[in-house]
């Protein structure tokens, strides 16, 4: 209701209406897919457009990628989830970022540790990875969809 996706009647208890849901929202690409485990192939392609609400509106470059694996499962980010990319190079320790290196794509956590930068999974069963000038942050995830 505060971000305008959905209109109650105040005289009746269950009534929801969506009308505004359009006016409250504008299309992205969905511009392929990124890897939340080992590094995947990066090939964009766009399949697709999400509508997201304009509170996440900007002046960057904003797309979706479908997530493939369960290194941020922590994070609460699920395989075959969609999570909004904006391209900035404006980010901070913890945030999530999507990342290029050696033409593959991963999403993690950004982190320093010990004055140095790593990129840091939500499940103990992956590895940190050292970024290195090989590693290009393209940008911070700012929301997640799921299909249920």
């Amino acid at each position: 209701e505060e971000d305008g996706i959905i209109i109650r009647n105040k005289s009746k208890s269950r009534s929801i209406k969506f009308d505004n849901y359009h006016k409250a929202s504008f299309p992205v690409p969905i511009a392929g897919e990124i890897s939340a485990g080992n590094p995947l192939l990066a090939e964009e392609y766009i399949s697709g457009t999400l509508d997201i609400p304009n509170k996440y509106n900007s002046n960057n470059d904003i797309f979706a990628l479908k997530i493939s694996g369960d290194s941020m499962i922590g994070a609460g980010i699920h395989d075959k989830d969609l999570v909004v990319v904006e391209k900035t190079s404006q980010y901070k320790n913890n945030d999530i970022v999507a990342v290029m290196f050696n033409n593959e794509a991963t999403v993690k956590y950004f982190r320093t540790i010990d004055n140095k930068p790593y990129l840091v999974p939500a499940n103990r069963s992956y590895r940190q990875i050292k970024i290195t000038n090989s590693h290009e942050i393209i940008g911070k995830v700012i929301c997640l969809f799921r299909d249920m």
